[in-house]
């Protein structure tokens, strides 16, 4: 079955290489098992929206409260470079990944205070993926194609899995220079390692070893290029899910066009190859970034980030079934079952696009003014749909404003000013 995926080597192109260091999840909502759910709900932390900022002068994590749009806090972090803030499990701690180090830094949530520095063999690349069962959470790697096991307990590094970088070794996969997509829980006993040098998706199972832990290889998956996520969601904490796809992002070096490959899990460690979805006309310069999961869980949504459209696919028969135009730099796509509507973050472009899912209208909504550049993320990463479904927040990453979107009037409703780059929200 596995050699079926080397049929697919193809469509050939000239490109240039375009980056996504920056990287995300899914369509957010404010999911919490133990603070409950919602926005702007005062007196709630979870209720907040935090994001990284990296610009040196504020190298922080700006709290922001939807309901008020107003900066509640703006949390400075020592190391450098700080890309996304993820929840540590269901406590009040938060990983933030700052990428300028080979460490993690640790802030509490509930004093919106830097709390600590934990080392790690290599920098941080997505911090995101959590397992509830064994209170694990899993850090991939930036620099090296490793991911690192975390006790969310202790903050402490239990142990760290998967190569090192040989001299010369290059990657191939068009979404940037990052070492690893993003890793995820198959389910309580197994995770993968999405490797982006070896262009392989490898998993692992946590074996019990007296008061500690080993992680031991129980399949190896070869793709044909760099797979940024297999996972619409790693804030689903259930971990039952059988079927993960596999985002196949595109490589100029290897003439691979972007496809999604259906993955088939067997429970027992081991992925297996199933259908593949190609995109007509899109070409091996073109790249993918992050796919969503309809809210009716009939249909994924996925943007394209060059070619300035976004595809449709029925998941009962992996068949493109709608084709929509959107902006420059396509990565996230947002939900708002109340008013069925779907929105797209483009990272490149200074409007955000709703779609209409009935009626299959489309909207382009202006929140910046910022030069539109392929690798410029102009849009934040990982934005926010309120609970009532009736109102959009990101951040013009550039100009330094949080925005709100009126979802009904498919308008720019409020605005706030915090100044420096906020670029993201969770990984």
């Amino acid at each position: 079955m596995r050699r079926f995926i080397l049929a697919l080597t193809g469509i050939l192109v000239v490109a240039f290489m375009a980056g996504c260091d920056t990287e995300g999840s899914n369509s957010n909502s404010n999911s919490n098992e133990d603070n409950g759910g919602g926005g702007g709900s005062a007196g709630n932390i979870w209720s907040y929206y935090y994001y990284a900022d990296p610009d040196p002068a504020f190298n922080r994590v700006v709290v922001m409260d939807p309901a008020s749009m107003t900066e509640v806090a703006s949390v400075w972090v020592p190391g450098p470079s700080p890309h996304s803030a993820d929840r540590a499990g269901f406590t009040d701690r938060m990983y933030i990944r700052t990428t300028g180090q080979k460490a993690f830094d640790v802030i509490n949530a509930r004093t919106q205070s830097y709390d600590k520095t934990v080392p790690l063999p290599h920098k941080p690349r997505a911090a995101g993926a959590y397992n509830k069962y064994r209170n694990l959470q899993l850090i991939s790697g930036k620099d090296q194609p490793m991911v690192s096991i975390i006790d969310v307990a202790t903050d402490s590094v239990l142990g760290t899995v998967g190569p090192t970088v040989k001299a010369g070794q290059t990657i191939s996969g068009n979404c940037g220079g990052n070492a690893t997509g993003h890793s995820t829980w198959l389910d309580a006993d197994h995770f993968t390692l999405l490797d982006r040098y070896n262009d392989v998706i490898v998993v692992y199972k946590v074996v019990q070893n007296g008061g500690g832990y080993n992680f031991v290889e129980t399949d190896r998956l070869p793709m044909l290029t760099g797979v940024h996520t297999i996972d619409v969601d790693v804030l689903d904490k259930s971990l039952t899910k059988r079927v993960f796809y596999a985002e196949v992002e595109g490589s100029r070096s290897k003439n691979v066009a972007p496809h999604l490959m259906e993955l088939s899990y067997d429970g027992n460690g081991h992925l297996i190859p199933g259908r593949v979805t190609l995109f007509p006309g899109v070409t091996s310069s073109d790249m993918t970034h992050h796919y969503s999961i309809s809210p009716d869980g009939k249909y994924i949504w996925q943007p394209m980030c060059l070619s300035k459209q976004l595809f449709v696919i029925d998941r009962s028969t992996m068949q493109i079934v709608k084709t929509y135009p959107i902006g420059l730099g396509g990565g996230h796509v947002n939900f708002s079952p109340q008013l069925n509507l779907a929105i797209v973050t483009n990272h490149f472009d200074q409007d955000v696009t709703i779609i209409n899912m009935g009626t299959e209208e489309v909207w382009n909504v202006h929140i910046t003014d910022a030069h539109e550049e392929v690798n410029l993320f102009i849009q934040s990463h990982l934005n926010w749909v309120s609970p009532d479904g009736r109102f959009f927040y990101i951040f013009a990453t550039h100009e330094g404003n949080f925005i709100e979107i009126d979802l009904t009037n498919k308008t720019v409703s409020r605005t706030y000013y915090t100044g420096g780059t906020p670029e993201q929200s969770t990984s």
